[in-house]
């Protein structure tokens, strides 16, 4: 390129001069778009070919004042879907625990750096960091009326917090290890807790007060469920027993007994009628609250089970195993079918009754139609473990946390429409309400299609690299040319999509990373710039980044 200016400059006419630098942008800007087709073939979803993508997204859309149809094309099919929308960012372990308010307008966290978190759905600003826990947060729960959050921890207390001011409003002290699940009853009044003490405790959330002791297991209880009309809770314990206890009275109704190893998981039935089990010893169980009596036994695990959902009708069980299955039971009958055959940790079910949401070790959330049994999404972040997700009361999306310090945010709704989009980009359409999708059609394809315009392909595409943003920074690239595709990715993302807040928190990784790799001056630059960007950004992180 340099060469060929320094001949232009020798009398060649301006506007072929002209002509022969848009060819030459287009011929650099489709060698890149092609380049990344490529690496898609070869890999799914490359981090080098999204690179490349959006690179020549900005290269022909700056100096040509367009973006080329086989550009636009290539960055299609290089983004496909990545409908997650917010990172949470802000805690400083593992993320353990998820809630969301039943307005839909926050998102709770609670994890191992002591620490439950108040988010806002929409902006993904931190409202409120609440602290007190002496060890890791294991369990969190939201009250009916969105006014309190419970956590309890490895501190082995429970406390009570007020969501709209961040305080603490009072500690519940008894249990002897460990606080590993709670529970709010459905009216709001009172919170029970387990532990790897064996025992169940009833406590009066308004006064703060313990109620009831619960005791008869005779090993830590792994999971508890209340029966919809506050009346009733259920254990599963260790000690392979599930018991039935009166929440009046604290007196035990019924030991249910069968699993022949410790009770993992449990769930209730809509109506309150009967509690669904799963166990170590890879079987489910179905149990009649009232009489205690078993009334199936389904089997088709070929190891334990670990996690269990009930359809909001009622009608079918779906469970996770460490067999690396997922399946959905019908009730009535007692059938599975396998659903999945990846590692499922723990299951959502849409409000509708139509969808489940599962979270895997392997890093991903999936979504399943339940009629037929098809995966609708694969919804990609890191590459880290899952371990929990909550779902919007409304089930148009769900937050996920895992062992990357991180709550992400992801649009189901988005995804659906995403998840059949054509390529056709050029295309004449007709602008969606919402402004984000155009639908497209002719005589020969009557069909609507749902068509993504360049800028919001780009969108999905830079929030997909800010997430590898350490990743591209530290490592540099191997040759000069990778390097300026690189940066010319970053300043397209940073020219056309990201706010100052989003550059400023991408500046702190990206310092973050040089720290790590011995360059604490540039380290240093990069942070004050995060500083001048957004100073309420760099104050989150500004006690980290001085150590």
């Amino acid at each position: 390129m340099a060469a060929f200016l320094v001949a232009a400059a020798g009398g060649f006419g301006v506007l072929a001069w002209r002509k022969q630098v848009k060819a030459d942008l287009r011929t650099n800007a489709l060698t890149d778009a092609l380049f990344a087709q490529a690496l898609v073939a070869a890999k799914p979803r490359p981090v080098a070919a999204l690179t490349r993508a959006i690179a020549a997204t900005g290269r022909t859309q700056h100096q040509l004042g367009q973006v080329l149809p086989e550009v636009k094309a290539s960055l299609a099919e290089t983004v496909q879907v990545n409908p997650e929308r917010h990172r949470f960012l802000g805690h400083q372990a593992t993320i353990t625990s998820l809630a969301i308010t039943p307005d839909g307008s926050k998102v709770i966290s609670g994890s191992w750096d002591d620490t439950v978190r108040v988010w806002d759905i929409a902006t993904g600003e931190s409202l409120a960091v609440l602290e007190g826990h002496q060890e890791g947060v294991d369990a969190i729960a939201i009250t009916p009326d969105g006014s309190k959050v419970i956590s309890g921890s490895r501190d082995n207390t429970v406390r009570v917090w007020d969501i709209a001011k961040g305080e603490s409003l009072a500690v519940l002290e008894g249990h002897q290890a460990f606080v590993d699940a709670i529970a709010i009853t459905p009216d709001g009044s009172k919170v029970i807790s387990v532990s790897e003490d064996s025992i169940v405790r009833v406590w009066d959330i308004a006064k703060g007060e313990s109620l009831a002791v619960l005791e008869g297991h005779q090993a830590f209880v792994n999971a508890i469920v209340i029966t919809p009309d506050s009346s009733k809770v259920v254990s599963g314990s260790q000690d392979s027993t599930i018991r039935v206890w009166d929440i009046a009275t604290g007196e035990s109704l019924a030991v249910l007994e069968g699993h022949q190893k410790g009770v993992t998981s449990l769930a209730i039935t809509p109506d309150g009628s009967k509690v669904i089990s799963g166990s170590w010893d890879s079987t489910i169980r179905v149990w009649d609250i009232a009489t205690g009596e078993s009334l199936a036994v389904l089997e088709g695990h070929q190891k334990g089970v670990t996690s269990l959902a009930i359809t909001p009708n009622g009608s079918k069980i779906i469970s996770g195993s460490w067999d690396s299955t997922m399946r959905m039971w019908d009730i009535a009958i007692g059938e599975s079918f396998i659903v999945s055959d990846n590692q499922t940790g723990f299951i959502a079910i849409t409000p509708d009754s139509s969808k489940i949401i599962s979270g895997s070790w392997d890093s991903t959330i999936r979504v399943w139609d339940i009629a037929t049994r098809e995966s609708l999404a694969v919804l990609e972040g890191d590459r880290v473990s899952v371990l929990t997700i909550a779902l919007t009361p409304d089930g148009s999306k769900v937050v996920s946390g895992g062992t990357d310090a991180t709550v992400r945010l992801w649009d189901l709704a988005t995804e659906d429409a995403l998840a059949i989009v054509k390529r056709d980009l050029d295309g004449p359409g007709i602008t969606s309400p919402d402004g984000l999708m155009t639908i497209s059609g002719d005589w020969k394809n009557p069909l609507p299609q749902w068509v993504l315009t360049w800028q919001d392909w780009l969108e999905i595409g830079c929030d997909k690299l800010r997430l590898h943003s350490s990743w591209v920074h530290a490592s540099l690239e191997p040759s000069p040319e990778e390097r300026e595709i690189t940066l010319e990715a970053i300043r397209t993302c940073e020219r056309l999509v990201w706010s100052d807040t989003e550059i400023a928190q991408l500046r702190i990784q990206q310092g973050l990373a040089m720290a790590q790799a011995g360059d604490t001056d540039g380290a240093k630059k990069l942070w004050e710039e995060a500083q001048r960007l957004d100073k309420a950004v760099y104050e989150q992180y500004e006690e980290r980044l001085q150590r």
